[in-house]
């Protein structure tokens, strides 16, 4: 009876220590940026927002993945894992932008084309997907708000933390940072 415990009692600790039962992956999403630049980097509320994000985040982080856009590398700054970044890559976030008031693409040489004739968003989906079901759990990666499209997020906003068990294929908003900024507005 004792042995049977002991063995118990390690396999409930292999579960909460890594096994891919337990695994949870973070999506932040970038903060506010300007949509009429190509390749934008974050605007001063988006800095003051970034910086609400790292109270919750986790603080046992395993990997780093980080878009390649400005304001990725902004926010893996800000939130102080750019030396823990161990993988940048389009497939996370890209330097193009989408601007709505023209439902145009902005890509990152400046050049603007018809948001219908820019298939990369669809394309990289199926990229991410097959990326997030290989990563280890306490993984964060930096990205577009539009990249949680692929896991069923229809509208997920700005300067957020997502909560992602692959198992489970549950997605759940962690934290937003306060519209402003603000301590006072948590």
């Amino acid at each position: 009876m004792v042995q049977l415990l002991i063995s118990f009692s390690r396999t409930n600790k292999n579960q909460l220590e890594g096994s891919p039962l337990s695994r949870t992956i973070y999506f932040v999403t970038h903060a506010d940026i300007s949509t009429n630049e190509p390749n934008p980097a974050l605007t001063p509320l988006g800095l003051k927002r970034t910086v609400r994000l790292m109270e919750c985040l986790p603080r046992n982080i395993h990997h780093v993945r980080c878009g390649v856009g400005q304001r990725h590398i902004d926010m893996a700054k800000l939130l102080c894992l750019r030396d823990k970044v161990t993988h940048f890559s389009p497939v996370y976030g890209t330097a193009e932008v989408y601007k709505p008031q023209t439902q145009t693409i902005i890509m990152a040489c400046g050049f603007e084309i018809p948001r219908d004739h820019y298939s990369f968003s669809v394309e990289i989906g199926i990229a991410l997907r097959a990326i997030v079901s290989t990563l280890p759990g306490q993984t964060v990666i930096i990205t577009d708000p539009s990249g949680l499209q692929h896991f069923g997020v229809e509208a997920a906003t700005v300067a957020s933390i997502y909560r992602y068990l692959p198992e489970a294929g549950q997605i759940k908003l962690h934290f937003v940072a306060p519209p402003n900024g603000d301590q006072n507005d948590a």
